[in-house]
């Protein structure tokens, strides 16, 4: 497994966010985390990022399950985890361009006293960051947009480039979290055979999604979470028809 999350709770004063939890993603497996409004499924993406720290439980990373439960969202992202977040997040004055070598940056090596002279070490590695970054455009289909500026990208390419930007981070885990809101039907389709592209890439996808035909036909595996205590894990199939799943969705009345 690539991710192992066990008995995660937290609790906001009385509001109990999330209620002895436990999941696992395995290596390129797309696997995805429903349920109602207020279920608790951002807050769970918060805790593994490090933008929350759990009251309890524990969050395992990597192929030596190292416990990162506590670590700050800088170290996450250096262990290998990325994220994108429910309203896609650019730097609308920069390039498309310029964006996605933000998140490749976050990989180099040269020092600051390397960048103050100028090294050749540092030129080498700009320019192995421009490379990258104009690869990842091409990848999400973004190539020809490279110098548009961000905040003029119709909404759908702003998703697919902060896509993008997470990728440059070299993920080993992906959290997407509502990635299709807001899309229409021809951008869903082209969301759905990029995130297929990223798994056969060796990246492991954990998504939270409301579009239920979206999540059906992209996810091996699905966890649903009500009131924050997962209530269902299976395969897809198997999902749609649990009657746990049908009453949260719909409630006790409406499912008789």
């Amino acid at each position: 497994m690539i991710l192992e999350v066990n008995g995660l709770s937290k609790h906001f004063g009385g509001i109990h966010a999330l209620t002895n939890v436990s999941l696992s993603v395995a290596k390129s497996e797309i696997v995805g985390l429903i349920g109602p409004n207020g279920a608790g499924k951002t807050t769970f993406f918060n805790c593994i990022t490090g933008v929350y720290h759990p009251d309890s439980g524990k969050i395992l990373f990597g192929e030596y399950a190292r416990d990162i439960t506590h670590h700050p969202a800088h170290k996450v992202s250096g262990q290998g985890i990325a994220r994108t977040f429910q309203s896609a997040r650019v730097f609308a004055s920069m390039s498309a361009l310029e964006n996605v070598m933000v998140g490749t940056f976050s990989r180099t090596n040269a020092s600051v006293w390397s960048a103050l002279r100028c090294s050749s070490r540092m030129i080498e590695e700009e320019h192995a960051v421009r490379r990258r970054s104009e690869e990842l455009l091409r990848f999400v289909k973004l190539g020809r947009r490279a110098f548009d500026v961000a905040a003029s990208l119709p909404f759908g390419l702003q998703r697919r480039l902060e896509i993008a930007r997470a990728l440059a981070t070299e993920p080993r885990l992906l959290l997407m979290d509502e990635p299709a809101a807001g899309m229409n039907t021809a951008e869903k389709a082209e969301l759905l055979e990029l995130i297929r592209k990223i798994c056969e890439n060796g990246i492991s996808v954990l998504i939270i999604e409301h579009d239920m035909k979206l999540v059906m036909g992209l996810c091996q595996r699905i966890v649903v979470l009500d009131s924050g205590e997962k209530i269902c894990e299976g395969k897809p199939g198997d999902v749609q028809c649990d009657t746990k799943v049908i009453e949260a969705y719909l409630g006790k009345e409406m499912h008789r």
